[in-house]
């Protein structure tokens, strides 16, 4: 099936739902509730958004996938988006494709959406590789942070 059906970094997705239309391979996005072409930056969130949700207990109504964000009069889309209880983002999650290396621009990008969105973690994966950092308030600096935390130890 082609290229974006690379091995990750993350437990396979339970009940994965794929097929083939033409050249094209379509996923059903559960969390969109609908299929979604695949790429490999899709199959990454696929499997990260699930990781959340069924090793880590995020309420999977509570993530906000493709979540709209205006930067410097830019419409921009956040990979997805954790919000709490009163629907105050929590947690920012950006996706890369496995090729991509997360890099400091990979940083960049994510700093710019958290200027808008305020969260205090920051989750950055190309499948292979995952980075949970934790914002430093007032000071514009990323710590790493020691692991995934459950949705319940986030705030």
């Amino acid at each position: 099936m082609g290229h974006t059906i690379q091995p990750l970094n993350f437990p396979k997705i339970p009940d994965l739902k794929m097929y083939k239309k033409g050249q094209d391979i379509f996923i059903f996005d559960s969390f969109r509730k609908k299929n979604i072409k695949l790429t490999p930056e899709e199959w990454v969130r696929q499997h990260l958004l699930n990781f959340l949700v069924n090793e880590k207990s995020y309420p999977a109504a509570k993530i906000g996938v493709e979540y709209m964000v205006k930067v410097d009069q830019l419409t921009r889309r956040c990979d997805a988006i954790v919000f709490d209880d009163e629907w105050q983002p929590l947690l920012l999650i950006e996706c890369k494709e496995p090729a991509v290396k997360l890099t400091n621009e990979v940083l960049y990008q994510v700093a710019q959406y958290n200027k808008v969105v305020n969260v205090k973690k920051i989750l950055i994966s190309n499948g292979l590789e995952h980075l949970m950092l934790d914002i430093v308030s007032n000071q514009n600096k990323f710590m790493l942070a020691d692991d995934f935390p459950r949705y319940h130890e986030i705030g």
